[in-house]
């Protein structure tokens, strides 16, 4: 491909990549904020537990639902960009899934922390 066309499909990978890590965060918030809610709004015991332990194990879930998807999209996306050898294709493919992974893994505890 020519340079200009190379770097189309690097945009294209980057807004993927943004636009799912932006849905990984909105899911995130969405469930610790009804977290606090729940758990402050329910005055029965029994409720508040059921909500502490079911909401975060949710969120675990949606954390390895994305992981799982997003490691078909960055093969699809890796191979589109057409790189010339194999260790560029590996270098780029390592970069995407650790960078994703990293910041949907970490998204709740910077939430938490900030």
């Amino acid at each position: 491909f020519a340079s200009a066309h190379r770097r189309a499909r690097y945009a294209m990978s980057f807004l993927v990549t943004t636009g799912m890590l932006m849905v990984s965060l909105a899911v995130n918030l969405t469930i610790i904020a009804s977290q606090h809610f729940l758990v402050i709004s329910t005055s029965v015991q029994l409720f508040q537990q059921f909500y502490a332990f079911v909401l975060p194990l949710a969120q675990s879930f949606f954390v390895l639902m994305f992981s799982n998807k997003y490691s078909a999209v960055a093969k699809e996306l890796t191979q589109r960009e057409n790189h010339r050898t194999e260790r560029v294709f590996e270098q780029s493919m390592i970069i995407k899934l650790f960078l994703f992974d990293f910041f949907n893994t970490l998204n709740p505890c910077f939430i938490y922390a900030f």
